[in-house]
């Protein structure tokens, strides 16, 4: 590789995008499958790590996503491209919301949603209600397991964005 070449993916940033989104990805995936082991009597600093794990491995993996995304529109578009990215970002959000809740809270009974939720005074008092509820939040943190070691897979083969 020339020197010119050098300098064009350098400016590019093809290189860290390739390597640093799948990497993020399977970092975040990691700290998810770490959440399908929690539990009431789960220490803090185990929490705390794994959502660390989540959190910095989507730190590595939107920056670059972005920056792929970016990259391929001419500069003229990039205005409509940064509105439609936004877009699609905040209707993941909303979308995983609508999946993990009724994945968590699928086997609790209804009775005690109204208690914790309307009244309040949390799941404690309600050991039966408390374990469903962690089955089905192990569940949901699993499915977000799959989507990221999927996700991670289409990065990884993701083509150069030059």
């Amino acid at each position: 590789m020339d020197s010119s070449e050098t300098l064009k993916r350098s400016q590019s940033g093809d290189d860290g995008t390739l390597l640093l989104a799948p990497i993020g990805l399977g970092i975040a995936a990691l700290g998810l499958l770490g959440l399908t082991t929690i539990g009431p009597s789960t220490p803090y600093w185990m929490l705390a790590a794994f959502m660390a794990l989540v959190g910095g491995g989507s730190g590595f993996f939107v920056s670059p996503n972005t920056n792929a995304i970016m990259s391929s529109v001419e500069p003229h578009m990039r205005g409509e491209a940064a509105g439609i990215l936004s877009m699609l970002n905040n209707t993941g959000q909303m979308l995983s919301i609508a999946i993990v809740f009724p994945l968590a809270l699928s086997q609790v009974p209804m009775a005690v949603l109204v208690q914790v939720f309307i009244y309040g005074g949390g799941m404690s008092q309600f050991p039966a209600a408390l374990a469903a509820f962690l089955h089905g939040l192990h569940l949901a943190f699993f499915v977000s397991f799959l989507l990221s070691v999927a996700a991670m897979l289409v990065a990884a083969l993701r083509p150069s964005h030059r």
